[in-house]
């Protein structure tokens, strides 16, 4: 009654149709609840960067700064179309992921800033959904909200990481694998379900076909789609083939990077599962606490090198991958 009734109440003027929005998302939240407290909070935006992002809002976890030149690309009602549906799942993914890093974070964890990038214009949109440039610029979301619902949660693991964390994690493996780990493998990550995390297409019914499926809920499952990559990182028949590594470089498959394997080779895939398996054979309070030392550093930490530990994590993975019962089988994509 009361939505039906605000939504009456909408005009031409955006800021007027984003006040109706936001009351009608505090009233969708509250029902069923005796808490009087919004979730969030709208504001137009009186800072230097008013005149790009004229509007603000405020949750708990996160300052959001919503892109004029993005509504007049996507169209108003898209806009806040994407916007609702990524807020709905905010507070609970970036509460998990609090969650996954507890013990290693400072007391206090203040809102991070987000903007929205959709125009494309940063340089790293090419690879990236998005990308948390630090504490003052935040994270910004690039190409659409379904980009932005598949990497948000990684991107806010940057965020408590570098610069939330009582020992910051150092750039490259650990930052990457760290993010990964958690936003895929550690937290439900609703946003990102949403839109199977990103992967879509023939990928999708790739790994769907060979048994990338959860069997609770019949669903993509991440976690058997992020072992099976990384096995599959070291077939034959990817040799010549590019992708992101860590270190944020176009690498390519190669007999020479197999031979001489370098902790800023590794795929995200790859991060992800060895920071698992880490995890798993040595304990989240090692790998937490070292989360910052020089790959030449790791035998110190774990008794191995770097090459011995990525040799036990291959076996570890693949005896996964087996385990989940996948097929790896790539030929015809060679």
């Amino acid at each position: 009654m009361l939505i039906g009734f605000y939504k009456k109440l909408i005009k031409n003027n955006i800021f007027e149709r984003i006040v109706v929005f936001a009351i009608c998302m505090s009233l969708l939240a509250g029902c069923g609840t005796t808490n009087d407290q919004e979730p969030f909070h709208l504001e137009e935006n009186k800072g230097q960067n008013a005149t790009s992002y004229p509007y603000v809002v405020h949750t708990d976890s996160a300052t959001w700064y919503l892109s004029k030149a993005d509504m007049e690309m996507i169209g108003e009602d898209a806009y806040l179309e994407g916007f609702r549906k990524i807020i709905e799942n905010q507070e609970s993914d970036f509460a998990d992921a609090q969650k996954a890093l507890q013990g290693y974070l400072n007391k206090e964890i203040p809102p991070v800033n987000i903007f929205t990038d959709f125009c494309g214009k940063a340089e790293e949109s090419r690879f990236h959904g998005g990308y948390y440039y630090g504490d003052a610029r935040g994270i910004r979301l690039f190409t659409d909200w379904s980009a932005a619902e598949a990497v948000l949660l990684h991107e806010y693991v940057h965020y408590l990481s570098f610069t939330c964390a009582e020992s910051p994690v150092s750039d490259g493996f650990w930052a990457e694998a760290l993010a990964d780990y958690v936003s895929n493998l550690a937290c439900e990550n609703r946003m990102a379900r949403t839109v199977n995390y990103g992967v879509s297409g023939e990928e999708l019914q790739f790994y769907l076909d060979r048994g990338a499926v959860d069997p609770d809920t019949g669903q993509f499952d991440i976690r058997r789609y992020t072992c099976g990559t990384a096995e599959i990182m070291n077939s034959d028949a990817m040799l010549g083939q590019t992708y992101l590594s860590v270190a944020g470089t176009i690498s390519v498959i190669s007999e020479q990077r197999r031979e001489f394997r370098m902790i800023t080779d590794l795929s995200y895939y790859e991060a992800a599962s060895m920071m698992e398996y880490l995890i798993e054979n040595f304990g989240r309070d090692t790998v937490f606490s070292h989360w910052n030392i020089d790959g030449r550093d790791m035998k110190d930490v774990y008794g191995k090198s770097f090459t011995e530990l990525y040799d036990d994590w291959r076996a570890w993975n693949l005896a996964r991958c087996n385990e989940y019962g996948l097929d790896l089988t790539i030929a015809e994509f060679k």
